[in-house]
Parts: C-alpha cells; sequence; structure tokens
C-alpha cells in the first residue's frame, strides 16, 4: 500500500504541467530601401509608423528589409535565410504577418522575373504558415495581380504615390519620402 498512487487533492493543479505562454503576434517587414525608410527622417518610415501603431496592441514588428533588396534576390540567394527567419518568427508567434514590400529594383533590371519571384515569394510565405501581404509601391497593377492570383493580402499605393507614378511614370520609380503619410 505504500506504493498506491492517490489523486491529488481536490482542486490542485497537477505538477507536471507547463504554464501556459501567450505567444507574440508578429509582423515582419521585407522590403528594400523605402521600407527602410531611405530619405525620411529617423523614426518616420512607414515601418516606423506601423510600429508605433502596432506597439499598444502587443505586436512585435520586425524590419527584415535592406537597402536595394530586390524581389529576385529574395527568392535565390537570400531564400534559406528568409525560410529560416520565418520558420523562426512562426515557432515563436501566434500569428505572422509578412508585408512584401519589393520590387522597385526588379522593375528596372528584372522586369520579366518579377511576376514569377513575387509569386514564388508569397507562396513561401503561406508554406510557412504565416500571412503574406503584399504592398504596393509602384502602382502599376503587377503587385495587385499576383496578392489576387494566390490569394494573398493587398495594400494598395497611397493616392499620393499614385499621383506622383502618373506624373513619372519612369523606371525606377522612388516614391518621395512623405508618400507614406
Amino acid at each position: 500500500r505504500a506504493h498506491e498512487r492517490h489523486p491529488p487533492p481536490s482542486g490542485a493543479e497537477p505538477q507536471c504541467r507547463a504554464p501556459a505562454m501567450a505567444l507574440q503576434r508578429t509582423v515582419a517587414v521585407l522590403g528594400d530601401g523605402v521600407a527602410l525608410g531611405t530619405g525620411c527622417p529617423l523614426g518616420k518610415s512607414f515601418v516606423d509608423d506601423i510600429q508605433r501603431a502596432l506597439e499598444p496592441y502587443g505586436v512585435d514588428v520586425l524590419n527584415w528589409s535592406r537597402e536595394e533588396q530586390t524581389a529576385t534576390c529574395c527568392a535565390t540567394e537570400q531564400l534559406d535565410d528568409l525560410q529560416a527567419q520565418l520558420k523562426d518568427t512562426v515557432a515563436t508567434s501566434s500569428q505572422t504577418v509578412v508585408v512584401i514590400e519589393l520590387g522597385v529594383h526588379d522593375r528596372v533590371f528584372l522586369g520579366d522575373m518579377l511576376e514569377q519571384t513575387l509569386q514564388l515569394l508569397v507562396k513561401v510565405v503561406q508554406n510557412m504558415n504565416a500571412i503574406p501581404v503584399i504592398m504596393q509601391v509602384v502602382p502599376d497593377d503587377l503587385d495587385q495581380r499576383v496578392a489576387q492570383d494566390l490569394g494573398a493580402a493587398f495594400v494598395p499605393a497611397p493616392a499620393s504615390v499614385v499621383k506622383q507614378f502618373a506624373r513619372d511614370p519612369n523606371h525606377p520609380f522612388f516614391p518621395h519620402p512623405d508618400a507614406h503619410k
């Protein structure tokens, strides 16, 4: 009888159960100099604005952007790194949203590959159990078409960027630094 198991007292929690931990919600921005805020005053980029807006809701904002980054490079040379970042982020987040803000440089040098590389990036994000959001920077409908074809969320370019592009639709097209407001 010394080895007989007795149920825990009523209302007692089993000792082997780990405490439940709330996972962080995360927004990661995968972009180029526009996402970095090139030309914007310090703390005034659109990623800074996103961070200020989401901070009260406990959302972690990561900026995976690089100056002059291309969608093509992300979908080829940097794909393994991107997948590793996504895997780590998804593992520690209850929900991961990846904002894809790429294509400014691709339109100049790799325009014929841009649609395919954006499609690949969206599929990678979806396959890693994250939510892709394509952010339009160049209002030429390519980004919107990819988002619609793959069921990704889409954020259109602000009206100020659309007007700027209508006045000067040449590539490379860089939105004015205040365009995200």
